[in-house]
């Protein structure tokens, strides 16, 4: 079928698009669905070939319908002919039934017509909808209008304004717990619905989005008719065929039966199978179908935005692609329909922060994972009879035990190509949260107080005694060692190392060895339970009643047993501070749930700080600055901070 429209579209360019070799009649109803769902993408001729070929249909239709109605009225003169030869009673009588049936076939003409009209304004916003959003609501609102006059809006006009909206992410009401669902049938699969009457709909288009048509727009669709206002309201009309009807799809079933979300990630394979698992459950409750897509990270975290069909809800991991994404497209604010106060009592005010932008909620955090503790091998820990630090004068004389007992204490690089230096700066965050706490963490990380604060500087210093002091680490520069050399020197047995600084996921680099985690002790003991660490959420990209019913299940307590029930290494540590870590039925991974919700529920968890700042001073200055203070030891800490404080000074100078 495609190579015949292809054929088609070639003959009528090669004819400069003679109206002669467009498709019409039958040959033009195979291809009629092709306009607002082609199974294949069209190009820029098909598709104004399709388009020039259904307005031209619209004319001929509009001819024949003007013929007939020339044809009636010749007959009705017919018939007053016979009626004045047949006497003024007949004539009185044949008069009225006449006027009858002229006032009931203008009727059928104007009804065949707005229908004609409506409907080719629903095929205009259908070919619109992916490129121009916005025009597809503006011809949609047109489409509802045209069958105004008679009280009533086509089912196609109506689905047509959905669609549009949905694609727009302009979002249906928030208080959503009174309204009617239902199921329509969209291009691509069965599509959830919220059943408002058609002006309000409409209301709610013209809210959500700014609509016009330029001059251009109103001569290619309106041509000799007054070219419409889209912002002005139509009358309170019902829906043609009835509400019942229309929301005949799923009357005896789940009311989002068919229903497909997609959801996007770049998850590992073993995860994923995991996350699968808990999607399909979830799935299965809503009668939904939860799709799980794999995109490669770049594509689901920082260029998922520009990419163009990136599902329904997409998973991310870190706060600067919130902002990266809303320069490409609109997210749909969650917390207008799940609720800002249980939000911030489910997740707290730290990683709500992270979801918002403007004081708007465009995400539901998912997932954590802590980077203030240390990995080591227990048979070695044992054997020297070794106790787990509680302060840091505990870990510094645990080290120099270390030294004494011939072992090197501490297993350090930051070698990571155009990354080096980046582990380092999970050490210091670590120590700057530990030592001075969340609100101080807060203000350096907002730029409140300078990069180099003195207390920054001590917490620099302590990473300067894990990594300079003599026999604390294997001889060479930790600036030369790469991260996963460190951590696999600590895997071997017998260790090289003995102390492993490094997040969770880090664990598929230890070779199977049967590491365990322990707190990295701070300085303050009324920091001890907090925790550094990294965040996912989960964004949506377009409003409907199935994504907000997946939505609200990803922002429960339950979400992620699967995952949290997989045995050995995983990444997955829940957001919400009311889930049951008793789930996890990997002890290592309890371990780290447990520390992960102690720190959730004190409020102690903080998000990476160098993943907050702009990148050019959390990712190229403050890594740059970390890798030159380990590779010289005459580089003092302050030093070292005072060029990460002037690289952002500077920036925002340049702003």
């Amino acid at each position: 079928s495609h190579r015949r429209l292809s054929a088609a579209v070639g003959e009528w360019i090669s004819q400069d698009r003679n109206a002669d070799f467009l498709l019409g009649g039958a040959s033009l109803a195979r291809f009629e669905s092709w306009v607002t769902s082609p199974p294949v993408r069209l190009t820029a001729d098909e598709a104004s070939f399709l388009e020039t070929a259904v307005q031209a249909e619209g004319k001929r239709r509009q001819a024949a319908e003007d013929q007939v109605r020339d044809r009636t009225a010749l007959r009705r003169r017919t018939r007053v002919m016979i009626g004045l030869v047949t006497g003024s009673m007949i004539l009185v009588m044949l008069a009225v039934l006449a006027f009858s049936q002229r006032q009931r076939a203008e009727e059928f003409a104007a009804l065949i017509a707005s229908n004609a009209q409506a409907r080719l304004l629903v095929t205009q916003s259908g070919l619109a909808l992916e490129n121009d959003p916005a025009l597809a609501v503006a011809l949609a609102i047109e489409a509802n209008r045209a069958t105004e006059e008679r009280g009533e809006a086509l089912p196609e006009a109506v689905d047509a304004l959905h669609w549009a909206i949905q694609r727009a992410t302009i979002q249906y009401p928030a208080d959503d717990q009174d309204l009617p669902v239902t199921v329509r049938l969209h291009s691509s699969g069965p599509r959830g619905v919220f059943v408002l009457p058609p002006a309000d709909l409409v209301a709610l288009a013209q809210a959500g989005i700014d609509l016009d048509f330029t001059s251009e727009e109103c001569e290619r669709f309106f041509k000799d008719l007054p070219c419409p206002d889209p912002e002005a309201p139509i009358r309170d009309v019902t829906i043609a065929g009835g509400l019942e009807a229309y929301m005949a799809a799923n009357a005896d079933g789940p009311p989002l039966q068919g229903t497909e979300v997609i959801f996007t990630s770049g998850w590992a394979e073993d995860m994923a199978e995991a996350a699968r698992d808990d999607l399909t459950a979830l799935g299965d409750e809503l009668g939904v179908e939860v799709t799980y897509r794999f995109a490669r990270p770049d594509e689901s975290h920082s260029e998922f935005g520009s990419i163009p069909d990136p599902g329904d809800l997409v998973w991310v991991g870190a706060p600067a692609y919130l902002h990266e994404t809303l320069e490409f497209r609109p997210l749909v604010d969650v917390g207008a329909y799940l609720g800002e106060d249980y939000l911030l009592e489910a997740f707290g005010s730290h990683m709500m922060s992270l979801v918002q932008v403007d004081g708007t909620t465009y995400g539901v955090p998912a997932a954590i994972d802590a980077k203030s503790h240390i990995w080591f091998d227990p048979v070695t820990f044992n054997d020297g009879g070794y106790v787990e630090p509680r302060t840091w004068d505990d870990l510094v004389a645990l080290s120099d035990q270390m030294v004494t007992d011939g072992r090197t204490p501490w297993c350090l690089g930051i070698a990571a190509g155009d990354a080096t230096g980046w582990p380092a700066t999970d050490w210091l965050e670590h120590f700057v949260l530990s030592t001075e706490g969340p609100e101080f963490y807060d203000s350096w990380v907002a730029h409140e107080i300078p990069f180099d604060h003195p207390a920054v500087v001590t917490a620099l210093e302590r990473v300067g005694v894990m990594a300079r002091t003599p026999g604390y680490v294997s001889s060479g520069s930790i600036s030369e060692t790469g991260w996963d050399e460190a951590i696999t020197a600590g895997s071997t047995v017998p260790p090289e190392c003995v102390l492993i600084p490094m997040p969770p996921w880090a664990r598929d680099l230890s070779a199977g060895a049967d590491l365990e985690p322990m707190r990295f002790p701070g300085g303050d003991s009324r920091y001890a339970s907090a925790v550094e660490g990294g965040m996912a959420w989960v964004s949506v990209l377009f409003d409907r009643p199935e994504t907000r019913a997946v939505v609200r299940a990803l922002a429960g307590p339950s979400w992620g047993e699967h995952m949290a029930g997989q045995e050995g290494p995983g990444w997955f540590y829940p957001a919400h501070r009311g889930f049951d870590i008793d789930h996890f039925v990997d002890p290592t991974r309890h371990e780290l749930a447990s520390s992960l919700a102690d720190a959730n529920r004190a409020d102690m968890f903080r998000y990476d700080a160098s993943d907050q700042i702009p990148f050019d001073v959390g990712f190229t200055a403050l890594n740059a600055a970390l890798t030159e203070y380990l590779a010289d030891p005459e580089m003092s800490a302050a030093k070292a901070l005072a060029k990460v404080e002037q690289a952002w000074v500077a920036l925002e100078e340049e702003d």
